[in-house]
Parts: structure tokens; C-alpha cells; sequence
């Protein structure tokens, strides 16, 4: 008797722009997992220059089932903008922290994929975990924030330092790894 074969990993194409410039991944939602990105055989991630090359190049592929009408994307040209534009004792805005908060998971999707170090200080410094309390709150998600309350998270010099180093810091590793994210 033959084992049955297992069900596809549902992906979506994930476009995302950086330095202008835009490619397409493979993200799939890990359910009770950690989302990530997918792989070849081989090892390297999914990337491709637009949703049509991609579709073309993968009509063949087995146990993968891609729902092309059903992408996202992230601009990570406004996130770092974003980023840049934190200042001691200012508040940000719910659009900020979102763009933030977006980046920010995109940017651990794909480190995780990548087997990124998890000692770098994204995942292990206070400071950047505070300001993703921060964001994540500053996002005012119904199911934390209550009915008629908003918070705008102000920063402190140091929090914005550690944030911006440690994103810096995990870009730069994901890019070592998976140099073709940018090229």
C-alpha cells in the first residue's frame, strides 16, 4: 500500500522593494509554526523580478500550491525611512508603527528562513525588544487597544539607537546569507 502523499505547503507570492527596486518571494503561513519563506532543493530562497516570470518558471512545481491572486508586499525603502524618522521625545503615529511592525516581521520571517544567528541584539537586547513593545502597541490593534484609547509610543534616544542597530545589523546578516535578495 502506498503512503499517502502529503498535502502542498500553500504559498503566496511577497513582493517586496528595497533601493527602488522590487522582487518577489514565496511566503507561506507556518500555522502553528513560525511563517517563512520558501526554498529550492538546494537551499536558496524562491526569488524572482515579477509575479509573471515566477509563475512561469514554477507552473511545474509539485507539493507546492502558490495562490498568485493572493499577494502581499512590503516596502522596506519605507520602513528604514521610517526608522530614520524616529526622534527623542516625539510620538509616533499608528501609520509609523504599522510600516514598522510590517517590516519588522518580514524581516524575522526571512531571517528565520535563512537560519539567521539568534544571538544577534534583535532578538536578544532589551532595548530592541522594548521599542517592538512599542510599535506593536503604537499599531493600536482593536484586540489590545481599547475602544476610544490610542497610544502613541514616545521614544527615548536610546531605544531609537538600539532599534536602528540592531535592524541595520539583522538586514545586513539575511543579506550575507542570501545575497541575491538584492542583487
Amino acid at each position: 500500500m502506498s503512503e499517502p502523499k502529503a498535502a502542498p505547503v500553500v504559498a503566496y507570492p511577497w513582493a517586496f522593494k528595497h533601493d527602488g527596486n522590487e522582487r518577489i518571494l514565496l511566503w507561506a503561513d507556518g500555522g502553528r509554526e513560525k511563517d517563512y519563506f520558501l526554498k529550492t532543493e538546494a537551499g536558496q530562497l524562491f526569488i524572482g523580478d515579477s509575479i509573471t516570470q515566477m509563475r512561469k518558471e514554477l507552473s511545474s512545481i509539485e507539493n507546492i500550491a502558490i495562490h498568485w491572486d493572493e499577494s502581499g508586499q512590503i516596502d522596506l525603502d519605507q520602513f528604514w525611512k521610517k526608522i530614520r524618522g524616529l526622534r527623542n521625545g516625539r510620538a509616533s503615529s499608528k501609520e509609523t508603527c504599522s510600516v514598522i511592525l510590517a517590516g519588522w516581521n518580514f524581516l524575522e520571517d526571512l531571517a528565520r528562513t535563512v537560519a539567521v544567528r539568534r544571538d544577534l541584539p534583535i532578538f536578544t537586547d532589551e532595548l530592541a525588544q522594548r521599542a517592538y513593545e512599542k510599535i506593536f502597541g503604537g499599531c493600536n490593534l482593536p484586540a489590545v487597544t481599547p475602544e476610544s484609547r490610542e497610544y502613541q509610543p514616545i521614544w527615548q534616544t536610546d531605544e531609537i539607537a538600539a532599534l536602528r542597530s540592531a535592524m541595520k545589523q539583522l538586514w545586513q546578516c539575511i543579506v550575507n546569507i542570501a545575497p541575491r535578495l538584492i542583487s
